[in-house]
């Protein structure tokens, strides 16, 4: 075989053709692919931005960027039905290399310049790409219909414990709730999400009520008592669990919208730490760019659960507190599951407000009994720290 027939026959396994351009690193917005530069490349002068930075030949660019495209898409060739009356391939989206550069994966790229994108999108073969299994679902999107379909059975459901998944008639599903528990416990545990709230923090709970209403102990302003205590989004009803937020503005924002025209506020100190599952860290996590094929486990389970923790921190309206009902069997699994044998147990949970952006709320499975005005329970109540506002 001569050498141009296989270069030929290299480039067309590969995918991609041969350049003489060299790109830096400044080029480049993506994490991962800049570090490959910084880590692979030389001094030199770079063809796009004509800096004299550490480049590496745009050809040797392409196969990190070629192995990333390669875990969540493939050839339509491959797994397409195609039917020439039908216009070419059928039964999913397909598309070009331009498209699959400049549309599908331009903002994961984050080239500095138009012309970077138009020579990588050049250099690939003429090929046609499909999302990878285009007939299924994407792991993340399969794993959260399964917990959507759970979710909705639940809400149905008179007794939780007996719960169980019937199959899907038109869409296979290849996740048990059970697995997809325990993939939320194992995804709790990798992304380190248990935390301990440290003693003497603050933590701030309000409280809406009339103008009669004398609030002005952890009696009145803790959690309430079982017969008391409603439907909630990690408690279900008659079980006393104490909820609050980290600041004064998400604890008011919380119960905006009550009918009571006063609003009382306060802060509750700790006495001992308190052992949480920190869900309302998943939002600032950062996802692992497509090119690190090294983390593209942690990737797929960061793409479920921050998809997850919105559904979970979304506002319920008053009436529809079967809502409720999945956030509360799924901290009640998490908390069995993750707390020790050594008596190390899971005291709540911290969750992303569903009423300010930035605010943080928590739920501790601490009742009113351990709510005091005095510094002899595990909640103490502040009384300076007492406002009373009229709205």
């Amino acid at each position: 075989m001569g050498l141009v027939k296989a270069q030929m026959m290299r480039e067309m396994e590969r995918g991609y053709g041969s350049s003489d351009q060299v790109v830096c690193h400044n080029c480049v917005g993506d994490y991962y692919l800049k570090e490959y530069i910084n880590n692979n490349g030389e001094q030199s002068r770079c063809n796009y931005c004509n800096s004299n930075s550490v480049c590496i030949p745009l050809e040797n660019l392409m196969e990190a960027i070629m192995n990333g495209i390669l875990q969540e898409y493939e050839y339509a060739n491959d797994s397409m039905g195609y039917c020439g009356k039908e216009g070419g391939f059928i039964g999913a989206e397909t598309f070009d290399s331009y498209d699959l550069i400049r549309n599908e994966i331009g903002m994961e790229l984050d080239f500095q310049c138009s012309e970077l994108y138009d020579d990588v999108s050049d250099l690939m073969n003429d090929d046609v790409w499909c999302q990878k299994d285009p007939y299924g679902s994407l792991r993340y999107d399969e794993d959260f219909y399964t917990w959507e379909m759970y979710a909705e059975r639940l809400k149905k459901a008179d007794e939780l414990t007996e719960m169980e998944m019937e199959p899907d008639d038109e869409i296979r599903l290849y996740t048990s709730p059970d697995e997809i528990l325990m993939r939320i416990s194992e995804g709790v545990k990798k992304l380190e999400l248990i935390e301990e709230i440290p003693s003497n923090t603050a933590l701030w709970r309000a409280r809406a009520h009339n103008e009669s209403d004398v609030i002005n102990s952890a009696a009145t302003l803790g959690a309430p008592r079982e017969e008391q205590a409603g439907c909630n989004r990690m408690n279900p009803a008659k079980v006393s669990t104490f909820y609050g937020a980290f600041d004064k503005y998400t604890a008011l924002a919380e119960i905006a919208g009550k009918e009571e025209p006063i609003r009382t506020v306060g802060v509750f100190y700790n006495q001992v730490p308190l052992k949480v599952i920190n869900l309302g860290k998943i939002r600032g996590l950062s996802m692992p760019s497509l090119f690190d094929v090294d983390n593209s486990d942690r990737r797929i389970l960061l793409m479920f659960l921050k998809r997850f923790n919105r559904e979970i921190s979304k506002p319920i309206e008053e009436g529809k507190e079967k809502e409720y009902l999945p956030t509360q069997k799924l901290i009640e699994y998490l908390s069995d599951e993750l707390s020790d044998a050594n008596a190390s147990k899971i005291n709540g949970a911290i969750y992303t407000s569903s009423r300010l952006v930035e605010g943080l709320c928590c739920s501790l499975f601490i009742g009113w009994e351990q709510c005091s005005d005095n510094k002899d329970k595990i909640l103490w109540l502040d009384d300076k720290s007492l406002e009373r506002i009229v709205l």
